[in-house]
């Protein structure tokens, strides 16, 4: 069976045209929730709002980089703080078990006391608000940018 075509909307098949309109209203309508979460202030809401523009986005057929790369910080530092943050709160364990000195045990609860705040730090910097996004409907194949 031969595929239909839109005379004088595009060149390509009907099925891609469709396509074009049906990302083109899911993406708009993505960006307006993401938009309109934003400006109420609902942040993680938002955030989840704009994962759905990305998403579509990448159905699109647009790179969309990985959400590993989102993160403030890279995965050798997070991993690190983890780390030192169980063998900091096993030590100290340790340490009271076998009845060390109070001095050593200073340390050691300042060492937990620093990877927590650190790793709290960490944490805190991935819940940062995106950068805004512009967007990215007029880019989608069969639109033009002063399409609403």
């Amino acid at each position: 069976m031969a595929e239909l075509r839109v005379p004088g909307l595009a060149d390509t098949p009907f099925r891609d045209h469709y396509r074009a309109l049906i990302l083109g209203s899911a993406l708009r309508s993505a960006e307006a929730e993401a938009e309109r979460l934003r400006a109420e202030g609902h942040g993680f809401r938002a955030r989840r709002a704009e994962r759905d523009v990305r998403m579509i986005t990448a159905g699109a057929g647009e790179a969309v980089a990985p959400s590993g790369e989102e993160h403030a910080f890279g995965r050798g530092v997070r991993v690190g703080v983890v780390v030192g943050l169980i063998a900091a709160s096993a030590l100290l364990v340790g340490e009271v078990a076998v009845g060390a000195g109070a001095q050593i045990r200073l340390v050691t609860d300042l060492a937990v006391i620093a990877f927590t705040l650190l790793w709290f730090g960490v944490s805190v910097a991935d819940l940062q608000p995106a950068k805004a996004s512009t967007s990215r409907s007029a880019e989608l194949p069969g639109r033009s940018p002063g399409d609403p």
